[in-house]
């Protein structure tokens, strides 16, 4: 979401509302504040609508806001909706990440979790307030041809066409593998954690492994 100073001339009354929200998370007068502005006879619910979904924010504003009284109820039943629904598919999503990484374990390839899959329990607490498109990982250079193998062995499919045998590895730092079913799992693997093909051959990322803290998220049921 852009950032916009409170007060400011491009901040509305419904994106002041969402910050103040969002904040509540953790600060019980931000809530009272925002049911201030809520109360206000030209509060602008459809521009609010707009702004949660284009920042995918309804699972967690369903985790902060349930039973604060803050919203329309259908409003409250489509943040309710969309809360479930995307635990539902974080499960799914949780449950493929735990499998890749098992396979990936017994091929000897150490993996590091990335961004979503990451954030959604350590950070937020809870899987199904982070909405994931694709699950993340890293593995070191020298395993991307066991990564792949072993990725291919249990259905994935490599998304796109290599330029000449060996081009994405030397040149890219990532690709995409799919496994097609009831929902498709994305896997973005990633060898550098560095885009830029400079920067890639001069800067060492081993503290990065010698400073690995996770892995790998809890095992579900």
């Amino acid at each position: 979401m852009m950032e916009q100073r409170p007060g400011s001339p491009r901040e509305t009354s419904s994106s002041r509302f969402l910050h103040l929200c969002l904040r509540g998370r953790w600060d019980n007068t931000a809530l009272e504040v925002a049911e201030t502005i809520a109360a206000q006879s030209n509060f602008d619910w459809i521009a609010l609508e707009g702004a949660i979904e284009a920042e995918g924010l309804a699972p967690l504003l369903h985790t902060i806001l349930r039973g604060k009284n803050l919203l329309p109820p259908a409003l409250e039943a489509s943040l309710s909706l969309s809360y479930h629904r995307n635990a539902c598919r974080n499960m799914l999503l949780f449950h493929h990440l735990t499998e890749v990484l098992q396979h990936l374990e017994t091929a000897g390839v150490p993996a590091i979790v990335l961004k979503g899959a990451a954030l959604a329990e350590r950070v937020y607490g809870d899987i199904a307030v982070r909405p994931m498109s694709d699950l993340d990982l890293l593995v070191q250079p020298q395993r991307v041809a066991i990564t792949r193998q072993t990725l291919g062995a249990i259905g994935y499919i490599l998304s796109g066409i290599e330029m000449q045998r060996g081009y994405t590895e030397e040149f890219r730092s990532e690709e995409t593998w799919t496994k097609k079913g009831l929902v498709d799992i994305h896997i973005d693997l990633h060898w550098r954690l560095i885009s830029p093909l400079y920067y890639q051959h001069t800067l060492s990322t081993d503290w990065f492994w010698d400073c690995l803290l996770y892995t790998s998220p809890s095992p579900r049921d």
